[in-house]
């Protein structure tokens, strides 16, 4: 009788034991079927970089995009996207067929883009562009000017979105030149005037041009030129995308103010005028008086590029 029961009671031990080891294996390796673990192969996104200054940006080099998270780009090896195009351009009544200058003061809105010490970026670009335009249409009457904005708001929250707008609303105008306005940051340790310009071929030697007329008028400030090694001239800057490519495969330009005007067969090139957080270069936008100082030099190099002195 013993014997039995102690056959009975190892029986049921051996029992539960098995239950609870495939109760154990069900947490280690998961019964569903496939691989959960990702593979070493798996493909991932290539996102855009994100901060003032992208990841794969050297150091010495100045941000200029704003400091707002960018949507996932394409793998290099993918195909080129079409670019949406934009609202076919219709004559304006008024313009009277003259040179017709969009001027596109950076940021607003949502996106303030560089502060430091109590100045803000997007509220200087704005004075700047005012006071250019103001400018240019009592300077030189055969120059028409639009502004992109008119005040503290964009076209769109969703930066990419917001950006693509901006052009396009210069193609609605017939525009001949987009310059896009802005100041620069770089922690501190920059200064200096830098313009980023567009390196596509229809639009390559117009764009450093106006860049470079622009330049030599905030030199005549005293402002110095960022010293790049990839310009077309000291104080011009191309920066080449590593995802977005042309049908034979040559990289277009990173900056989408450039990129898309450049999609568009439009001359549009971003003016930093200066370092917002350096010291020294407060000087050149610390009142009314310098920022209007700032804005005839815009002036005038965008006239010396039409051939009007």
């Amino acid at each position: 009788m013993k014997k039995c029961i102690l056959a009975v009671l190892l029986f049921a031990f051996a029992f539960c034991a098995c239950a609870c080891g495939r109760v154990t294996g069900a947490i280690l390796a998961p019964t569903m079927p496939g691989n959960t673990t990702p593979s070493a192969n798996a493909p991932t996104s290539k996102q855009e970089p994100t901060g003032t200054v992208p990841t794969d940006r050297p150091t010495d080099i100045p941000a200029t995009e704003p400091l707002t998270p960018t949507p996932t780009m394409k793998p290099e090896n993918s195909p080129t996207p079409t670019p949406t195009q934009a609202p076919t351009p219709t004559p304006l009544p008024g313009d009277d067929g003259k040179i017709v200058v969009v001027l596109d003061p950076g940021h607003g809105g949502i996106w303030t883009g560089a502060t430091s010490r109590g100045y803000v970026e997007a509220e200087i670009t704005l004075k700047i562009a005012n006071y250019c335009k103001e400018y240019i249409e009592k300077t030189y009457p055969s120059i028409k000017v639009y502004m992109t904005r008119t005040e503290n708001k964009t076209f769109s929250n969703d930066l990419p979105t917001d950006l693509k707008e901006r052009i396009y609303f210069a193609k609605e105008k017939n525009a001949d030149v987009l310059v896009s306005l802005h100041l620069n940051a770089f922690n501190g340790k920059s200064s200096g005037c830098l313009i980023c310009t567009q390196h596509q071929p229809q639009v390559k030697d117009d764009a450093a041009r106006l860049g470079t007329l622009i330049l030599e008028q905030l030199e005549a400030l005293g402002i110095k030129s960022r010293a790049m090694s990839n310009g077309v001239r000291k104080g011009l800057y191309i920066r080449y995308s590593s995802d977005f490519f042309d049908d034979q495969g040559n990289p277009k330009e990173y900056y989408q103010i450039c990129r898309n005007a450049a999609n568009e067969n439009l001359v549009g090139i971003i003016v930093e005028h200066c370092f917002i957080d350096s010291e020294d270069d407060t000087k050149y936008f610390a009142d009314e008086e310098a920022i209007r100082r700032l804005a005839i030099a815009d002036a005038k190099g965008i006239a010396k590029y039409f051939g009007i002195e």
